[in-house]
């Protein structure tokens, strides 16, 4: 019987685990995969929701849904955050139309998320606020510490 593969991937870094997996960079995840799990952690501080980061959680979900060993995905955050939500300082920024079709894209995540074909985990290690727990609320299953963070819905 074949041992599983293990690999680890620092974000920012190349991705290269080997065939039928997706090829290239993950810029806000570091990634493990151990067996059928794949762990991933957010680095960017308090992982807000901006374009930058929809584009990373795609990333992830190509990468656990293109390897066929692969049927679980826990994510969990770095330091104090899990997510605080949207990154407000870049929606100001958008006209109403661009406004409009970030919001669809953070929309189109939530529900990729709920319909992953895949045991998707949020592992709450800290501040879950806004759209990052509603975010949360789109993984199949949620653990928190007692001793650390807020969860907080708008």
């Amino acid at each position: 019987m074949r041992q599983p593969r293990r690999s680890r991937v620092r974000a920012g870094e190349r991705l290269d685990a080997g065939p039928g997996w997706y090829r290239g960079w993950v810029s806000a995840f570091a990634i493990d995969v151990d067996g059928p799990t794949l762990v991933a952690t957010m680095a960017g501080g308090e992982n807000r929701l901006g374009s930058h980061m929809l584009v990373a959680w795609n990333g992830l979900l190509d990468i656990a849904e293109a390897n066929e060993a692969v049927s679980s995905l826990v994510v969990i955050g770095d330091d104090r955050y899990w997510s605080t939500g949207l990154d407000l300082d870049e929606i100001r920024s958008l006209d109403d139309t661009a406004t409009h079709s970030f919001m669809r894209r953070v929309d189109l995540l939530l529900g990729r998320i709920l319909t992953a074909p895949l045991i998707t985990v949020a592992a709450l290690n800290g501040h879950t606020y806004a759209a990052g727990a509603l975010l949360a609320l789109a993984f199949d299953y949620r653990v928190m510490r007692e001793d650390r963070g807020f969860f907080c819905l708008p």
